[in-house]
């Protein structure tokens, strides 16, 4: 695979290792306790080899602990694509440097859709790999068992190049027609699902015959959320609580600060609530997705937050993306976000969910519906 990437160039997210450099994860308090890296995270020296030039780290959320992409420390990172407006996701910083085209692809790390999120909003392709596909070694973990790295790229086919080479190790799987996660597109707002249902027309997909949802899953969007929400909160808690409630007020963003205090509180019948609940989505997951080959939602059911938007806005905007991100991040299993629309000054992305380790083979499909339509050039 020597010289596979030669001739791209990529940029980090702030909480990967780079040799040198100190991984400061979104917090200059944080960075100052650290050393710099004696060596690149594996999927970054991995990307080197094969001839990719690495040309910086992004800015990023607060460890990475937000699908807003707002982080007092930095200055603010505005949408490329909808001025006025955050990129979304901790990735927000490397979805900024794709999109301006900056560089060809970007790494970023996805917990609660923080790959998915900013890609969508700025019209890139972006991809929350199978978990455990990736190396995490030399990465600040937020919450391990729901992290995940991945990447961006505005080019379908430099999209699936990058998976070659940090996915080589993965088959090709063969993939059904797909089927629609009904609950979620029911969920849109109606201008947002008249957006989608013109934008599908067309694909190499069978999404426009809507069925109900699937009669073995028992659990609603809102459940499977909160579910995720507190297991979140419990292993944010065990990496970051003893620094947090030591840290002084200008050190930590108080937001940040109190979702990280809230994991002290969780009771013990929460946590087993919520690790049952995971089980029974994590089990209807992968059987749905296994019998149909495929399932497809949009990527997120709302425009990205203004940058002038309160901190209640805020905390709705997280809830609702949440309960989309949150099925691969609960399951393990792959979600590509594919650019489809642009209209009104915002992009919406469509995701689709492969079988555990189908990832390469949902890059393909990535590029399959680049090449039945002209996103590559209509967006961004």
């Amino acid at each position: 695979m020597e010289g596979t990437l030669t001739g791209l160039c990529f940029a980090v997210k702030d909480n990967m290792d780079v040799l040198g450099a100190v991984t400061g994860t979104g917090n200059p308090h944080w960075s100052k306790s650290r050393l710099q890296a004696k060596n690149h995270a594996p999927l970054v020296e991995r990307l080197i080899a094969v001839g990719a030039s690495l040309t910086g780290k992004t800015i990023q959320e607060e460890l990475a602990f937000s699908v807003v992409g707002n982080n007092p420390h930095f200055p603010t990172l505005e949408n490329p694509v909808s001025p006025g407006h955050f990129i979304g996701g901790s990735s927000s910083g490397s979805a900024a440097v794709v999109a301006t085209r900056q560089v060809n692809f970007a790494l970023g790390t996805d917990t609660a859709g923080s790959v998915r999120v900013p890609a969508s909003n700025c019209g890139l392709y972006g991809i929350r790999p199978s978990h455990g596909a990736l190396s995490a070694q030399g990465i600040v973990p937020l919450a391990p068992s729901f992290d995940v790295p991945g990447w961006m790229a505005v080019d379908a086919h430099v999209f699936a190049r990058v998976g070659n080479v940090l996915l080589a190790d993965l088959p090709e799987i063969p993939l059904g027609a797909g089927a629609p996660i009904s609950s979620v597109w029911a969920s849109l707002p109606e201008n947002v699902a008249a957006l989608y249902q013109e934008a599908l027309a067309g694909l190499p997909l069978d999404l426009l015959s809507v069925r109900p949802d699937f009669p073995h899953w028992q659990w609603s969007l809102d459940e499977a959320a909160e579910a995720f929400r507190v297991l979140q909160a419990m292993e944010v808690w065990a990496l970051f609580g003893e620094w947090a409630m030591k840290s002084q007020s200008h050190e930590l963003s108080q937001d940040i600060k109190d979702r990280i205090l809230a994991g002290r509180t969780l009771a013990s019948r929460d946590l087993s609530a919520a690790r049952f609940l995971r089980s029974r989505v994590c089990h209807d997951l992968i059987a749905t997705v296994e019998e149909c080959g495929l399932l497809l939602m949009p990527t997120v059911s709302s425009p990205p937050a203004a940058l002038d938007a309160c901190a209640e806005q805020l905390a709705d905007y997280r809830k609702n993306i949440i309960r989309l991100t949150c099925l691969t991040s609960l399951s393990g299993l792959p979600e590509v976000t594919i650019p489809l629309i642009k209209s009104n000054g915002f992009c919406w992305g469509l995701s689709v969910i492969g079988p555990r380790r189908s990832d390469r083979s949902l890059l393909s499909l990535a590029e399959e519906i680049s090449y039945s339509r002209d996103f590559d050039n209509r967006l961004v």
